[in-house]
């Protein structure tokens, strides 16, 4: 196995990031790339994904179809209903119409610190995003980073967490959930300080926004 064939895995996971970012759609992207890496990797095109990469794909829809369905359809509700809006309000006037990405960062990593999945939160969370970040005239291409943040990093290292980062030591070392809670501390604020770092925190909302795109607005 040469070096490219393994250098395409995370080349492949760079393209997609780049391209879903361009507003690819993933249904594309996914066979697309499918496709480079096994061309890469020099296995048969035909048989790796009709076998393989359909089998992987059915069993993920299985396994997180209805994880989805329910997400987005609890986002559905709070968008019709207003609550979204409602909520983006209030969370807005907490900060004065600034921090907003930071907030929403705080929000969700509580939300998944106590147990909701990282699929659902998304898909609750979103509306409410959305509604933030018109006030704060910020892109709506940040939303995925601040809900990300949130959900997926130091909400699921801390200790006592239920994330599946934590159940599957406890499954597989037999350790406790709050095993070793000061070094799962020490973990977590190096998950944030990319964006912690970011103009974000700075309350520079339309400067980022012209910055990142004018056409993705969300007042558009």
């Amino acid at each position: 196995m040469d070096f490219l064939q393994v250098a395409i895995l995370p080349i492949a996971l760079l393209l997609f990031a780049v391209f879903a970012f361009q507003k690819w759609s993933a249904l594309i992207l996914g066979p697309l790339l499918s496709l480079l890496v096994a061309a890469v990797a020099g296995l048969p095109l035909l048989e790796t994904m009709l076998g393989p990469y359909m089998q992987t794909a059915a069993e993920y829809i299985k396994n997180f179809f209805l994880v989805f369905f329910v997400g987005s359809v609890f986002g559905s509700i709070m968008e019709e209903t207003g609550a979204a809006r409602s909520l983006a309000h209030c969370m807005t006037g907490i900060t004065k119409g600034k921090y907003v990405a930071p907030l929403i960062m705080t929000v969700t990593g509580i939300l998944t610190y106590g147990g909701i999945s990282g699929f659902v939160i998304f898909f609750a969370m979103y509306p409410v995003a959305l509604h933030m970040f018109k006030e704060a005239d910020l892109s709506r291409r940040l939303i995925p980073a601040a809900i990300s943040a949130g959900c997926w990093t130091w909400s699921t290292s801390g200790p006592g967490t239920p994330a599946i980062q934590n159940v599957i030591a406890m499954r597989f070392l037999g350790t406790t959930s709050m095993a070793d809670p000061i070094r799962s501390e020490e973990a977590s604020p190096p998950f944030c300080s990319s964006f912690s770092s970011s103009p974000i925190l700075n309350g520079r909302g339309a400067t980022i926004s012209r910055a990142v795109s004018p056409s993705s607005r969300t007042n558009t």
